[in-house]
């Protein structure tokens, strides 16, 4: 999962998990879908 980030010109997709990279968007980036819950079964 990842969170919008906005850096003055700049925009990224930051992940949750810190072993993974940014990732820098441009304008041929689209979002097309947004999380609003994530269920985790631990058993």
């Amino acid at each position: 999962m990842k969170k919008l980030s906005i850096d003055g010109p700049n925009i990224y997709l930051m992940p949750l998990n810190p072993n993974y990279k940014p990732i820098q968007l441009d304008s041929m980036c689209e979002i097309v879908g947004v999380c609003v819950r994530v269920e985790q079964s631990l058993i």
